[in-house]
């Protein structure tokens, strides 16, 4: 059984994350919004490192991804299931 929520949590690109930290940021004026992304010196940058060009609103640190039931169950207790 995989896991499959997961809270992201948005904050203002007026507090951006540590530079070069790679995270999923928000343009709403672009055709798809979301993008990864980080910041570097004030300035937003595509994954592949091109300047992004929309206006980023705000960013959210990567998800962790689908968790099988088994590992996060291992993780809270310490015990193998």
């Amino acid at each position: 059984m995989m896991l499959d929520q997961e809270m992201l949590v948005w904050y203002s690109a007026d507090a951006p994350p540590d530079d070069t930290t790679t995270v999923m940021v928000y343009t709403p004026s672009a055709c798809e919004p979301v993008w990864l992304g980080y910041c570097e010196g004030g300035t937003w940058f595509d994954i592949a490192g091109f300047e992004l060009v929309h206006d980023v609103t705000a960013w959210a640190e990567m998800p962790a991804g689908a968790v099988c039931a088994e590992d996060f169950a291992h993780a809270k207790t310490g015990k193998q299931t």
